[in-house]
């Protein structure tokens, strides 16, 4: 299993430099049409939020169409790539509320604090959602698309960008400052994608 995940990150890291789809990158240099960008540039770091006592307040006030998921890093456990159901849920309406953030779908989300992160758990929103206080979350604007961005943070652990304090904490100009290299042309993004999944597929 160890070399199963040493060998997928070693794909995606050829796939996020040019090497799996056949560019020679011995001398550094980006293919063609490339170009080296930060997270920060291709998408919105998000911090998630959890209001004050949010679930005794959903039981306390009136029922409404409850329908937006609030994604928690133990709702990750039910899926393996793409994220859509939670085990609280609240109204649209009540995003003032409670002061929290929807996230549109396609947003990659994962554990930024405690022992959370080492579990190295990456999931993309099926459906649009808020995620609490553990988690963080990259809504790509639309310089990369969102499956890319989610096969990028596949490439390497959460470990290695988490602080060394007692409880770690992944720091969002931490996760901003990431470089990554891509294809600017749409075209070629989904060629790349369709390349890194068939060869993880193998």
């Amino acid at each position: 299993r160890e070399k199963s995940a040493r060998f997928r990150r070693s794909l995606l890291n050829a796939a996020f430099t040019g090497a799996l789809t056949g560019h020679d990158t011995s001398d550094g240099t980006l293919p063609t049409g490339w170009v080296k960008g930060t997270i920060g540039h291709v998408a919105d770091v998000v911090g998630g939020r959890t209001p004050t006592k949010f679930e005794q307040r959903l039981e306390s006030s009136p029922t409404v169409n409850r329908s937006v998921p609030f994604y928690k890093v133990g709702d990750m456990n039910s899926a393996v790539r793409y994220l859509s159901e939670s085990r609280v849920y609240f109204a649209e309406s009540e995003t003032g509320l409670f002061g929290i953030e929807i996230l549109p779908s396609g947003t990659v989300i994962f554990p930024k604090a405690g022992g959370a992160i080492a579990t190295n758990k990456k999931r993309i929103l099926k459906v649009p959602g808020a995620i609490d206080l553990n988690c963080m979350g990259l809504t790509p604007n639309g310089e990369l698309l969102p499956k890319l961005l989610y096969w990028f943070f596949e490439s390497f652990n959460l470990s290695s960008i988490a602080d060394g304090s007692v409880l770690p904490q992944i720091g969002k100009k931490k996760v901003a400052g990431i470089e990554i290299c891509y294809p600017v042309n749409l075209v070629e993004q989904h060629k790349l994608l369709d390349d890194i999944e068939a060869s993880i597929s193998k």
